[in-house]
């Protein structure tokens, strides 16, 4: 029997992430959470409490901030202690993700398709060459809920770049790869997670003072390796991680927040996962993918009207 762990970024969303857990709930599964140390009101025996066959084990908190190496760092805390387990597979999720296929399917799936890596490949916007190019020393501030802090970091930080490129100062360039992007929700093997860790004073070189480092670090790193033939429909970005996530529908940073709406997509996709839900937007479709998983009967759209 193989065995999969799965690592939860949490962050708001506690009915998401309940929800969840409670559906990744399977003696195949052990689930890694981290919650960031900034969000509120975070219950942990209640969310260890949801698991009956499925461990759940809670990483000690830390502060994440978006944009921030801080997030690169979480994830590979959350790779580091699940490699101390017996898994064949390593799932990266958010704690606003939820699964659209079945415990059994999702274990035949990477059952059929062992020592595939799934990770997204997309191509990066122009703009975001500056994101490595030049060091970044206030991203914390980046996506404050406070607009005066925000304000503060776009004006400290284009005063950073100007001084950088008045100095000639270019990165990109001495980093001596080839680095590519993508998203930062990935399910890949033992032996891509046991090199991910290996490399981890590599990547901090790389990427320690960069923008949003999270959508560059393991797409570097695997496109720089063998692990690059392994990776599955690679012509296809969010095939290719096996996740449903529709940006264009999105707003700034953000993706579209799957409502009821979008019942029909959810329910026909080939896709494993789907991001993003908030109990904020639209519970009920968060309680219809629950049911409809774990029945293995998708009511249509008409049908819920």
């Amino acid at each position: 029997m193989t065995r999969h762990a799965y690592l939860i970024a949490g962050h708001d969303n506690p009915y998401v992430l309940s929800t969840l857990v409670e559906m990744l709930d399977d003696p195949r599964n052990d689930l890694f959470v981290h919650v960031d140390k900034k969000s509120k009101g975070f219950d942990a025996a209640q969310i260890t409490g949801l698991s009956h066959h499925s461990k759940v084990y809670l990483a000690p908190r830390m502060r994440v901030f978006w944009g921030d190496y801080s997030q690169v760092k979480s994830v590979l805390r959350l790779v580091k202690t699940a490699l101390g387990g017996p898994y064949s597979y390593f799932h990266v999720l958010s704690g606003a993700d939820l699964p659209l296929k079945s415990n059994d399917y999702i274990h035949d799936f990477f059952d059929a398709n062992a020592g595939k890596e799934f990770v997204a490949f997309n191509d990066p916007p122009k703009w975001t060459r500056e994101w490595l190019s030049y060091v970044h020393p206030f991203s914390k501030l980046a996506k404050s809920p406070h607009t005066h802090v925000r304000a503060l970091h776009s004006r400290f930080n284009r005063g950073s770049i100007r001084l950088q490129q008045a100095v000639g100062v270019d990165r990109l360039k001495r980093l001596g790869v080839e680095t590519k992007y993508g998203s930062d929700w990935f399910s890949i093997s033992r032996d891509l997670a046991s090199h991910l860790v290996a490399n981890e004073r590599l990547i901090a070189k790389w990427f320690r003072w960069s923008f949003n480092p999270v959508e560059y670090y393991l797409q570097t790193l695997v496109w720089n390796s063998s692990f690059r033939g392994r990776v599955f429909d690679l012509d296809h970005p969010y095939r290719s991680s096996m996740r449903l996530i529709d940006f264009p529908r999105g707003s700034g940073s953000s993706p579209h927040t799957w409502t009821m709406a979008d019942l029909d997509e959810l329910a026909t996709t080939d896709r494993l996962f789907a991001r993003k839900f908030s109990e904020h937007v639209d519970r009920e479709i968060i309680d219809v993918v629950k049911s409809s998983v774990q029945s293995g009967t998708w009511p249509t759209r008409a049908s819920t009207s």
